[in-house]
């Protein structure tokens, strides 16, 4: 499969997780699935991300800011 339809299929699985149809586009997983996205697509920087993610808890004890910093 190409590299390109990949991605394209990895943002769509993103974007049906953060804005789903059945819970009226509200909520979602979208960090979970960017994440399982980067271990399958990009497993160094999905794993280098996971580190920021900690240490700005760590740091911080904020998930949201974990969340938007290692994005």
């Amino acid at each position: 499969i190409s590299s390109y339809l990949q991605i394209i299929v990895a943002i769509m699985a993103v974007i049906g997780h953060t804005l789903p149809i059945f819970a009226e586009f509200r909520g979602g997983k979208g960090v979970a699935t960017l994440l399982g996205v980067g271990l399958g697509l990009f497993p160094y920087a999905a794993w280098i991300a996971v580190a920021i993610f900690v240490i700005i808890i760590i740091l911080t004890k904020y998930v949201s800011l974990g969340s938007v910093t290692a994005v």
